[in-house]
């Protein structure tokens, strides 16, 4: 199954944001590194897993986040 996921609520209070890091299977290592907030996976099979985005800002400060509903 194809999943998009999206980002986009993200927000720097104090610059912008330069880059997120996809990790669509939980396993801890990033498998996409874009500047763009809005992306799609496609899951080989079915199954429960906690992808998670990392944001990185202009300044080089990082948030973490597990995405939700998937």
């Amino acid at each position: 199954d194809t999943v998009s996921f999206n980002a986009s609520d993200s927000r720097d209070p104090h610059g912008t944001i330069s880059t997120y890091r996809w990790d669509f299977d939980g396993d801890g290592s990033f498998d996409l590194v874009t500047g763009q907030p809005v992306v799609t996976h496609t899951y080989a099979r079915n199954g429960s897993v906690v992808p998670t985005v990392e944001v990185t800002d202009d300044e080089d400060s990082e948030w973490k986040f597990d995405v939700d509903d998937v």
